[in-house]
């Protein structure tokens, strides 16, 4: 019985570790004025254009729910809405056609690609910096009264 767990148990091993589940990295680079922010981060696709779209929509996600934590910049180290937020319909449906892919490019000023890209099992990652008008974001947000506006 002995002889058979070992193999067995170093197979199983093997084979999770490949399965790993990799999270995608999102970092604030620098603050480029005010509101301008450099945030870098890793899209997934076997095209560039599919991993670009992927980074971009995981950079707006982090922003408005989960924030970023850095200790230079402090301008999105909060989230926009707060932990444990319950959004109504109407609130749901604006956060939704805000982060839509052609409506949320306005936020998004210059993109660099950041490297070379990586396979990574079946599919390619690639790193981004893009340049994110990080006011813009937040004002659009209080316009669609999805989040409260500053100082009410």
């Amino acid at each position: 019985m002995k002889s058979i767990s070992i193999p067995l148990s170093l197979f199983l091993v093997l084979f999770f570790w490949q399965c790993r589940v990799s999270t995608p990295s999102v970092h604030i680079v620098s603050k480029d004025g005010p509101g301008l922010l450099s945030i870098a981060a890793t899209g997934y696709g076997e095209r560039q254009v599919t991993a670009e779209n992927d980074a971009r929509r995981l950079v707006l996600q982090r922003l408005i729910f989960n924030g970023i934590p850095n200790a230079a910049v402090a301008d999105a180290r909060l989230p926009l809405l707060p932990v444990g937020a319950t959004l109504t319909d109407n609130q749901r449906k604006a956060l939704d056609e805000v982060l839509a892919v052609p409506y949320s490019d306005r936020f998004f000023n210059n993109l660099s690609k950041d490297g070379a890209g990586r396979a990574s099992n079946l599919k390619k990652s690639r790193d981004f910096v893009f340049q994110v008008n990080y006011d813009l974001l937040r004002k659009e947000l209080e316009s669609r009264n999805v989040v409260r506006k500053f100082g009410l």
